[in-house]
């Protein structure tokens, strides 16, 4: 008999996946205790739209590049125009009055990879997992310490160059 996944988890969390080096897709889930209690303690009203803020990293600092009220129930979002080669992170809050923007959820840093194809080196397939540094698959096996003949590690490409609709600048 299948079983089908639930609809919510009811855990606070946020997510970001990378595409290319144009397009990013945020998704997460902010339960009604969680939003109620940040609504409270700053004073403010049910009726507060919750927002998704993007900001790249700056040097030292972060820079607001994206800011969006979002609408009642939404969980994911699409984000193209990205700028490649560059670091971001996505944050959904609340906005007071005196316009401070207040972090419910954040996503940990997200490397959004150049574009084009790399110059001087061999590709190389990555194991990429949310926050962690990309590990190469062939330094895998080493790390997990599978000799040859014990685990099946299989082989695959990723795409390099432009974007098949090439680079975007709407967000």
């Amino acid at each position: 008999m299948a079983t089908s996944l639930p609809e919510r988890y009811d855990e606070d969390y946020i997510g970001v996946l990378v595409r290319d080096p144009y397009h990013i897709f945020i998704y997460w889930e902010l339960t009604e205790a969680m939003r109620i209690r940040v609504l409270h303690n700053w004073g403010l009203g049910p009726d507060t739209p919750c927002r998704l803020r993007l900001e790249r990293e700056e040097g030292n600092r972060w820079v607001t590049e994206y800011l969006a009220e979002l609408p009642p129930g939404t969980e994911n979002w699409y984000i193209n125009g990205m700028a490649s080669g560059e670091c971001y992170r996505a944050q959904i809050g609340v906005l007071t009055p005196a316009g401070q923007f207040i972090v419910i959820l954040a996503s940990t840093t997200i490397h959004v990879p150049p574009s084009g194809q790399a110059k001087g080196r061999p590709g190389r397939a990555m194991a990429i997992s949310g926050g962690i540094r990309p590990v190469a698959l062939e330094d895998l096996a080493d790390r997990l310490n599978i000799e040859a003949g014990e685990a099946t590690v299989s082989s695959f490409s990723l795409y390099q160059g432009e974007s098949e609709r090439g680079p975007s600048h709407d967000r």
